[in-house]
């Protein structure tokens, strides 16, 4: 049985700075447009507005 995506990540509520030259990086190397990676429902947005950390936590299974 897996558990629920919710309880193996953890998902910080205070987004990480993403610097703008990280995005820049990913569309050089994925040939993915910035503004496509930073449109929502046809608005342009933040990165931080669009980007969350998120970590994994640590589950007894794998213990």
């Amino acid at each position: 049985m897996t558990a629920p995506a919710s309880s193996r990540y953890h998902v910080s509520t205070m987004p990480a700075p993403l610097p703008f030259a990280a995005l820049q990086e990913n569309e050089r190397l994925f040939n993915i447009p910035v503004e496509k990676l930073l449109t929502v429902d046809g608005r342009r947005r933040t990165p931080q507005d669009v980007y969350r950390k998120i970590a994994p936590i640590e589950l007894s299974v794998l213990k």
